[in-house]
């Protein structure tokens, strides 16, 4: 097959996407119970409908967390990949095989975004931040031979997003869809990745666009994936009023502190919230303080849960461990805490210092970093000098306590107990994060071959 590089009109330009995989996203099963709690993400198939129409090109799309990724005997123009940190290896190790191949490779998604000048590195064109302007206005210049090595969008204007195409993405996610209105998050949480790359603004879709994008989904379910909508509660109101008498069922993302908010909790539960991933982190309010998450109030976490479960809201609540006020002793008491306060399903995480981020620039210079070996900054493992322990410790703690929350006998207890959620659903749910856990201990100490069957090929 001869690469057209876009010169052949009759035939088209040929463009593969793809979603990096990393040691945890990858695709080893296709076990149905692990779809439960793998939602879909949506920016390959975005890219994907940014794809100028007078380029007649056709489109394939792999995430490699669903499936194994044959390339074998294949040839693009262009092959765009997307990555975080811990799958920048594997992009990275994409780029070479691809540019072998004579693909022009595109390298985007947060860890491009935040280093531009490493990306550029593997790649021939690096897109950073948002990609509704660039990605095409890159796919054109492609084809007039004019494409440039970086392309960067403000980010200032509104974001005005299609409707994804999903008629080429894959099938292994939750059966439920899911849906983007606001990409920012105008909080300053010293660690997270999202402030970094959208500097704290911000990024609404007009109310119109996403609720036309849920019509046509023709779902009863629907996931909305924003990063940070209790950031900006003006446009959520208005699009909880808005998507209301759509009589879908749907869940979010929030902060703790909505849980104090009754109008919003309110206006809510009336659009049809069912569930909501809270980030609690840290059960030491000076923990929490240190890192610039001073707006949740440990002491009303039980409140927080407990408005919500009034509302028949369920919560999945996100918790760190590894701030400089964590001890041996406080670690261990974190599952009792977290019964105490309701928490229907616990998702534990290694507080990480992401390459971009305030955190990691602090823990640089203090000398805490324990190496730059990207596909261990996953929040998975352990990649810095914890204050009050040693990595390894930290780490047993880390599989210990999460590891608790899914034995049987916690599972079957909380299936009982629950109000919020069909009890076949709430099982499927704990049965899937009882898997991930497993497979999380597993594979903390295997060796990693970012080339994995590229070998082959």
């Amino acid at each position: 097959m001869k690469i057209t590089h876009g010169k052949n009109k009759e035939q088209g330009m040929k463009i593969l996407l793809i979603l990096a995989s990393d040691i945890y996203y990858k695709s080893t099963t296709r076990i149905v119970i692990n779809r439960i709690i793998n939602l879909e993400p949506v920016m390959l198939s975005t890219l994907a409908a940014l794809v100028p129409k007078e380029l007649n090109a056709r489109v394939r799309i792999v995430d490699e967390g669903i499936e194994k990724g044959d390339y074998r005997g294949k040839l693009y123009d262009v092959v765009g990949i997307s990555c975080c940190t811990a799958s920048a290896p594997r992009a990275y190790a994409l780029c070479r095989y691809w540019k072998k191949k004579g693909a022009h490779v595109v390298l985007g998604g947060v860890h491009p975004t935040l280093n531009p000048e490493e990306a550029s590195q593997y790649a021939d064109t690096v897109i950073t931040g948002a990609a509704e302007k660039t990605w095409p206005q890159f796919l054109l210049d492609f084809k007039n031979g004019t494409q440039k090595a970086l392309y960067e969008q403000d980010g200032s204007e509104p974001l005005s997003s299609p409707v994804p195409d999903r008629s080429v993405a894959g099938s292994g996610y939750t059966p439920i869809p899911s849906v983007i209105a606001n990409r920012g998050c105008t909080f300053t949480c010293e660690y997270c990745t999202i402030q970094s790359v959208w500097r704290k603004r911000p990024h609404t879709r007009p109310i119109g666009e996403v609720v036309e994008e849920i019509k046509s989904l023709r779902s009863k379910y629907v996931i909305l994936l924003d990063p940070g909508p209790s950031s900006d509660r003006e446009y959520m109101r208005e699009l909880y009023e808005a998507i209301r008498p759509l009589k879908v069922w749907w869940g979010c993302q929030s902060t703790v502190d909505t849980g104090f908010d009754p109008d919003l909790l309110e206006a809510m539960r009336q659009s049809g919230c069912i569930a909501s991933f809270l980030g609690f982190e840290s059960f030491s309010q000076e923990g929490l303080d240190s890192i610039g998450k001073k707006r949740n109030t440990v002491d009303r976490y039980k409140e927080a849960v407990t408005n919500f479960h009034e509302k028949g809201i369920t919560i999945v609540g996100a918790f760190m461990i590894g701030f400089d006020t964590d001890t041996h002793e406080s670690i261990r008491e974190l599952p009792r805490l977290i019964a105490e306060i309701g928490v229907d399903f616990p998702r534990c995480a290694v507080l990480t210092p992401y390459p971009g981020t305030p955190f990691f620039n602090r823990m640089e210079k203090e000398k805490r970093l324990l190496h730059k070996q990207w596909h261990l900054y996953d929040s998975l493992h352990v990649v810095f000098k914890p204050a009050n322990m040693t990595p390894q410790e930290l780490l047993r703690h880390f599989h210990t306590v999460w590891g608790s929350f899914f034995k049987w006998g916690k599972m079957v207890k909380r299936v009982i107990s629950n109000k919020t959620m069909p009890k076949y659903l709430y099982s499927a749910v704990n049965m899937g994060f009882r898997r991930f856990v497993g497979k999380v201990v597993r594979l903390s100490d295997k060796p990693y071959d970012p080339e994995y069957n590229l070998h082959r090929y």
